[in-house]
């Protein structure tokens, strides 16, 4: 079997969706099929404007499904795995001139309501523009694959409801390993004298509304802890000065490229998400690195995980202030930390899920 795997050329500063892509291709990779791929060349802001004029989402425009085609005229392949819903309209050219080819699309979420859920919070016109034409796409992905893969089967739901129709597999979210040491006990000394939350994300809506609540609700009632936010311009975007205490105990920095010293030296991931679809790559993230996670429902969606072994999972001020108390001991972080690194190698490394992907394109011959 051939298969072409279309997605976004990999920014040097890779968020969530950039690492599930590259999942994505090394399980094609690992799979008998023969894999070919072709990155949509990275756009300037004016490239993407066009782009969405045209219908488009991604870096897609019309001088790229030309280019596209070419490579399938030339050399014939047997499916097409795209990257995102948001190519559904790549996903109709497709179909409409190579009626031979099987057509697979990845859903990182279900669009229609990751951009209602924007909506509610970044009602701009800008938004609004991009969402209408972020839905259009995922319509066309819907009527034109012949397969769709969730990575949940919260996502699978949500296909039911906005478009009658179901995945057809549901291929959790995972990521290679690159953490090569054992869980040492010395990371967690003295929790109880300063206990070190950390949270990971770049500064999209629903990261930003997550934190200004935790800050606003659970930080400010809680002593000897530090927080610090690392992420992808999250230093742009806090920028309001706190009370000098309160301030002393948050730390904000931009984009990290090797986090494993920054997970290494904090007691605790906190991740408070509330909006937001498909799963957090955060979130296996920080089970590579061996951190316990408190962390709300959203963010543990998707994750087979026992919640009291792999920290908690809180959805109020008092179950986050709760949870942080509670574990201001090396013991509990400890086992914790175990916890999240073995179920992370047993369930969401990359290699646990080959199998998964390989059935799957077999089962298209």
């Amino acid at each position: 079997m051939k298969v072409l795997y279309i997605y976004p050329k990999p920014q040097e500063q890779q968020a969530g969706l950039e690492r599930v892509n590259i999942r994505n291709r090394e399980l094609l990779e690992q799979s008998m099929a023969e894999v070919k791929t072709f990155e949509v060349p990275l756009t300037t802001k004016v490239q993407t404007f066009i782009g969405l004029l045209e219908g488009y989402c991604g870096g897609i425009r019309y001088k790229r499904v030309k280019e596209i085609f070419s490579i399938l005229d030339e050399e014939p392949v047997d499916v097409v795995f795209l990257w995102s819903s948001k190519s559904g309209k790549l996903a109709k050219k497709i179909a409409n001139r190579f009626h031979q080819i099987k057509i697979v699309t990845f859903f990182h979420n279900v669009e229609i309501q990751y951009g209602e859920e924007e909506l509610k919070i970044a009602p701009s016109l800008k938004n609004r523009f991009i969402n209408l034409v972020v839905r259009s796409n995922e319509r066309h992905a819907v009527e034109n694959s012949n397969s769709l893969i969730t990575m949940n089967q919260r996502d699978n739901m949500l296909l039911k409801r906005y478009y009658n129709r179901t995945a057809d597999l549901i291929l959790p979210l995972g990521m290679s390993d690159v953490y090569l040491k054992s869980i040492s006990p010395d990371r967690f000394n003295n929790p109880n004298i300063m206990l070190k939350l950390i949270f990971v994300g770049s500064a999209f809506f629903a990261n930003i509304d997550g934190l200004e609540w935790l800050l606003q609700n659970v930080f400010s009632k809680l002593s000897n802890v530090e927080l610090l936010i690392i992420g992808k311009n999250m230093d742009k975007h806090f920028t309001q000065s706190y009370d000098d205490a309160r301030n002393a105990r948050v730390k904000v920095s931009g984009y990290v490229e090797d986090l494993e010293e920054v997970y290494e030296q904090c007691h605790i991931v906190i991740s408070p998400i509330f909006h937001g679809g498909g799963m957090k790559t955060k979130t296996a993230e920080a089970m590579m690195y061996g951190c316990p996670i408190i962390g709300s429902k959203e963010a543990f969606e998707g994750y087979d995980v026992d919640y009291n072994q792999i920290g908690a999972q809180c959805n109020t001020a008092k179950e986050f202030i709760d949870a942080i108390n509670r574990m201001r001991t090396s013991e509990v972080l400890i086992q914790c930390a175990r916890y999240a690194r073995n179920i992370f190698l047993r369930k969401y490394e990359t290699n646990a899920l080959s199998d998964k992907m390989s059935y799957f394109l077999s089962s298209m011959a």
